[in-house]
């Protein structure tokens, strides 16, 4: 509905002019009216064609194309594969008995004819029937099935793993992968959106530092699991015992000894021991611990 109207070489853009449905009139905007934004298009072979975003599924026509063929002749060469197996016809015993190519013939033909209409094959004769494992259609269709649709989501930077039906689910790649939706597929294009934004808008407000920004403290997959990071500042040994209070949501103490950095959170602090905090192994020494290992 909306059609740019080309300028010059230094400015490709002249205006916009708008189309809306059921209306014999056109609107047209200005340039700076505009907030023009889109995706990367490094399409130059028409005339302004580059101006607009291209589709990221638009690399993937010719395999989407080519999927559906295949699919549809995958679909059919499943449906009309027959059954893959071993028909026995037991006798008294309940033993395999023998019959005449005939009988076989006949039989083969009803059994075909009875899947394809998805009925069942009735036989006034004990039979046992022993499957021989997927065939060739099936395995291949489970195949096709899986890489079509993980080359669309791969365009959109969607983990496939969270698309319904996915084998690889667990609960911790599961979360990794929600992560990973937002990380690599939402923010991207959120924050690239109101970077876009604000720098058309921002020149209209007389305050400097205005900026959009998306807020993403309620998005529990972006968290920082703070197990993890209270972790790490423990064992990094470069933080105090108030800093690692505050990470933990819990209020600084005043106390002797809270805002300095330990070795080890122990109880004597670097600087009582004069030693530089990044030289552990002498520091200890300096103690007199031998084997500090233990």
């Amino acid at each position: 509905m909306i059609t740019l109207n080309l300028g010059t070489f230094f400015n490709p853009v002249k205006g916009y002019s708008f189309y809306p449905f059921n209306s014999g009139s056109e609107i047209n905007y200005s340039k700076g009216q505009v907030f023009h934004w889109k995706d990367f298009n490094p399409d130059y072979s028409t005339d302004g064609g580059h101006l607009r975003g291209m589709s990221k599924i638009r690399p993937l026509l010719k395999t989407i194309a080519g999927s559906n063929e295949a699919y549809n002749s995958l679909v059919k060469a499943f449906q009309n594969q027959g059954a893959w197996g071993l028909l026995t016809i037991l006798g008294e015993d309940g033993k395999g008995t023998s019959f005449t190519r005939q009988q076989a013939s006949v039989l083969k033909d009803q059994f075909k004819e009875d899947i394809k209409r998805g009925q069942l094959t009735l036989t006034g004769r004990d039979a046992k029937w022993t499957q021989a494992g997927l065939t060739v259609a099936d395995l291949e269709v489970l195949q096709a099935l899986s890489y079509f649709s993980g080359g669309i989501y791969d365009a959109y930077n969607v983990p496939a793993m969270l698309a319904s039906g996915s084998q690889d689910r667990t609960y911790e790649n599961y979360k990794v992968a929600e992560r990973a939706l937002w990380s690599n597929a939402i923010k991207p294009m959120i924050d690239g959106y109101l970077e876009g934004l604000t720098n058309w808008l921002a020149p209209l407000y007389k305050e400097e530092g205005t900026y959009l920004r998306a807020d993403y403290s309620g998005i529990e997959a972006l968290q920082t699991n703070i197990g993890e990071m209270i972790t790490w500042m423990v064992a990094s040994k470069s933080f105090t015992k108030n800093e690692i209070r505050e990470a933990a949501g819990w209020e600084r103490i005043d106390m002797p000894g809270m805002d300095e950095i330990f070795d080890s959170i122990g109880s004597v602090s670097v600087a009582a021991m004069g030693l530089p905090p990044i030289d552990t192994e002498e520091a200890l020494k300096a103690l007199h611990i031998k084997d500090y290992r233990r």
